[in-house]
């Protein structure tokens, strides 16, 4: 990456220089250029600026290469974790193999006990219908007794 980019998308800072650099060159400057003074905006020799500016550019590039290193070191981390996570996943796999036989004869005897019930279920209502048939065939047996009891008695011959 560029060290443009990484200081335009403020990854690492730009390189600082000192306060009386970085302010705008202003009337006082114009002012003593014409008073004669060469001095420029750096207060000391060229020698003095130059050392200054290539100071800031080594910790530039020092800030630059400790973010590349992290980002390489989390990258390995990373690889590292996905390498555990994929290996964890192994030993879970075996023990639910290991356990789906046990899930389906516990389903099977779930399946049973519900066709089970439904038997019973069915024997129950057979058995109430039966016990319904006899008491209703009970009933016409008395009515029909019961009729011709008065038929008798009322109806002469």
């Amino acid at each position: 990456m560029s060290e443009e980019f990484l200081h335009q998308h403020k990854i690492v800072p730009a390189p600082e220089f000192p306060a009386h650099l970085r302010q705008p060159r202003g009337m006082d400057v114009a002012k003593r250029r014409v008073k004669g003074d060469t001095g420029g905006v750096f207060p000391g020799n060229p020698e003095a600026l130059a050392m200054q500016k290539a100071q800031a550019q080594q910790l530039s590039q020092a800030r630059l290469g400790a973010a590349q290193q992290a980002r390489q070191e989390q990258a390995g981390l990373a690889a590292l974790g996905q390498q555990y996570l994929g290996a964890g996943y192994v030993p879970q796999a075996q023990m639910l193999s290991a356990l789906a036989p046990g899930q389906t004869a516990a389903a099977a005897q779930q399946q049973a006990q519900l066709y089970g019930t439904g038997l019973f279920g069915e024997a129950t209502a057979s058995g109430i219908d039966a016990l319904l048939g006899s008491a209703l065939g009970q009933a016409n047996l008395l009515g029909a007794a019961g009729s011709g009891l008065l038929a008798g008695l009322f109806g002469g011959r």
